[in-house]
């Protein structure tokens, strides 16, 4: 009967399974699971930093959040020996819109079968949140400026490739030790159920590998939503 279930997506059926249960074992704790990034505290720590020139601020403040990304889809692994570089997000890809948009290419990945990557837009989606444009595009500026001939999207003020540990530490000393990497993912499709998008929506914007795993992380119905085309996603390092 489980010969269906692709062995990579194990974790993702046991968190689903564990969602279901919780309401019945609500004093057990069946799940270690990193809370998601609530977005009255994203708009906080992003009105402390609208004036930030610092690169390695704006780097972190970018974009997670409003595009569901995992957090592998941003930053290289602490081990380099799981170091690819055909996964790095390439700045060529990237294009800003006057319309106070983003979008860059995901590279491609040997399960997906036209290799086209995916196309990730990013935008403000609330009207009382956080605009992650200007964010990007001071970035964006400060990039250009410093490492002109770099290939890469997503660069540390020191020109380096940021990790997984460079993007946490600054998460933990901003929003608190609480939460993790995939809180930004988890805290995007959360915003998105709260303000009434349907969890089919979100699960597509996304690209959660299954009902189970996208109504885990999200609870509530929904509506409106530009961020990305589809196909399957570059597996997390973190």
């Amino acid at each position: 009967m489980s010969h269906h279930i692709i062995s990579s997506s194990i974790s993702t059926y046991l968190s689903g399974i564990v969602h279901l249960l919780e309401p019945y074992y609500p004093t057990r704790s069946l799940h270690s699971r990193k809370p998601p990034l609530p977005l009255s505290l994203l708009s906080s720590i992003c009105v402390s930093h609208q004036s930030s020139r610092d690169h390695d601020t704006l780097l972190c403040l970018a974009t997670g959040f409003f595009g569901l990304l995992r957090l592998g889809e941003l930053v290289t692994p602490d081990n380099l020996s799981n170091f690819n570089r055909r996964k790095v997000t390439s700045r060529s890809s990237t294009t800003v819109s006057p319309a106070k948009s983003y979008q860059f290419t995901l590279p491609t990945h040997k399960a997906e079968r036209l290799f086209e990557g995916n196309v990730i837009l990013i935008q403000r989606l609330f009207s009382q949140g956080p605009d992650p444009a200007p964010f990007f595009s001071r970035y964006l500026f400060s990039c250009d400026t410093h490492f002109p001939f770099h290939h890469a999207l997503w660069l540390r003020a020191d020109g380096s490739l940021p990790n997984c540990s460079f993007f946490l530490s600054f998460l933990h000393r901003v929003a608190g030790d609480q939460f993790s990497g995939h809180s930004l993912r988890s805290g995007g499709a959360t915003a998105l159920a709260e303000h009434g998008v349907s969890h089919a929506d979100i699960q597509h914007i996304g690209l959660f590998v299954d009902a189970g795993a996208s109504t885990s992380k999200v609870g509530a119905s929904l509506h409106a939503t530009p961020t990305l085309l589809p196909p399957a996603r570059v597996p997390d390092w973190c």
